[in-house]
């Protein structure tokens, strides 16, 4: 059976994996699936990243808005392992997911290594600063839930 790996849930992985697992995966209990799709991310949900503006704004509930690696796995054939690339063995064609921590249970899941037949890195871009001095060092991206979620309780002192 062919193993398919994709690595990195943004809106390319995503679509790809879905894409993959409806016409490959296990779509019900019946179905034999012809080949193993597995999404690798290191988050547990997907938020579409043109609306972080929003979620900066204080205008929307990033959680509202959120998709579930799980969930969307279980309607669509594929498999979701959560985690971090951490190693890429290209000669054996495998890979390695770091270890899964929680800051009150430690760890939740070891290190696992998945091999494949065909990898897709689809990582996506976080915010290029065009090597201006101290723009880094002073602005806030908006990559990620938690940087928009920065930006508005900032925001919002600075306003205070």
């Amino acid at each position: 059976m062919h193993r398919f790996i994709i690595v990195g849930g943004g809106a390319g992985g995503l679509e790809l994996t879905t894409r993959l697992g409806d016409r490959f995966g296990i779509t019900d209990s019946k179905t034999t699936p012809r080949a193993q799709v597995t999404l690798v991310d290191r988050n547990p949900t997907h938020i579409w990243k043109p609306l972080l503006h929003e979620v900066a704004a204080g205008s929307m509930d990033p959680f509202t808005q959120e998709l579930e690696y799980a969930a969307q796995a279980l309607w669509h054939g594929f498999e979701f392992q959560q985690g971090e690339l951490t190693a890429l063995d290209r000669a054996n064609k495998r890979i390695t997911i770091g270890a899964l921590r929680d800051e009150e249970a430690g760890e939740i899941l070891r290190e696992r290594k998945l091999e494949y037949d065909t990898l897709v890195i689809a990582i996506g871009s976080t915010t290029h600063y065009f090597g201006v001095e101290g723009v880094q060092e002073n602005a806030i991206a908006l990559d990620t839930v938690g940087q928009a979620e920065l930006f508005r309780k900032r925001l919002i002192a600075a306003c205070m």
